[in-house]
């Protein structure tokens, strides 16, 4: 079975696990930044407007916290130095 990694930054932050566990990880982390950057500027995470949710969304990937799920052979070196 094929193995995937969450990474963030260059870095491997979740992993191995199932594509589906991986993109479902990256998914909870990405909306957990968003929670935090939501609190970070004073507002109630769970009461938002959807413009607001996606102001912080833009934040934070500004910000750099970007976690995307790669495949373990896509010849990433990050990937490799993990094994």
């Amino acid at each position: 079975m094929k193995r995937f990694y969450v990474i963030n930054d260059g870095e491997v932050v979740f992993g191995p696990a199932s594509k589906a566990r991986s993109e479902l990880e990256a998914e909870n982390m990405r909306e957990e930044a968003v929670r935090k950057k939501l609190e970070e500027w004073g507002y109630d995470p769970d009461d938002c407007s959807e413009k607001r949710l996606m102001e912080a969304a833009l934040a934070v990937g500004y910000d750099g916290e970007l976690f995307e799920v790669e495949p373990e052979d896509n010849g990433n070196e990050y990937l490799d130095n993990e094994e």
